[in-house]
């Protein structure tokens, strides 16, 4: 079971938030920009997930609640 929880957590820190996509859509800040598109290359469906929100037109409240 320790296994599995050090697992998950390592897993979890370079997941993207809700705050970030809606942080990367309306921020001008380079270098915040930057530190998300990072955490997005961690695994190549956050980096869909990321370019998919940045390249639509979709609203942000178009966005399911977690």
């Amino acid at each position: 079971m320790k296994n599995l929880n050090q697992l998950y957590n390592s897993l979890k820190l370079n997941v993207l938030s809700r705050k970030d996509i809606e942080t990367y859509k309306v921020t001008s800040d380079s270098v915040e920009k930057k530190s998300i598109e990072q955490k997005a290359l961690a695994h190549p469906f956050e980096q869909d997930a990321l370019e998919g929100w940045n390249d639509s037109n979709a609203s942000l409240a178009a966005m399911k609640s977690a």
